[in-house]
């Protein structure tokens, strides 16, 4: 929806809701500083000093509001004196799409 309260002034709010299940996200890392002797003896035997993994076993949500306004001036073109901006509007089109 875009409002126009003022010519030189425009608005635009979006809300959205993204829902995504089974995300994939990597693991923490594992190290031997974790203690355990199996993984210890799995990192040396790869030459490795820590390891991570994806999973896919969380589901986010996220949901927001993106609000911009925008206010169109004139430049000032000499310091100190200003001039009024003149009113523009730019026609809009709308498209209708169907099915």
């Amino acid at each position: 929806m875009v409002l126009e309260p003022i010519d030189s002034l425009t608005i635009t709010v979006d809300a959205y809701q993204i829902d995504i299940e089974d995300r994939i996200v990597l693991s923490g890392g594992l190290t031997s500083a974790l203690g355990d002797a199996n993984l210890t003896a799995a990192l040396a035997a790869a030459g490795a000093s820590s390891a991570q993994f994806f999973l896919n076993g969380t589901d986010t949500e996220t949901r927001g509001i993106d609000i911009v306004s925008t206010y169109m001036m004139a430049a000032e073109e000499n310091a100190g004196k200003s001039r009024p901006m003149p009113a523009r509007r730019s026609p809009r089109k709308h498209k209708s799409i169907t099915n």
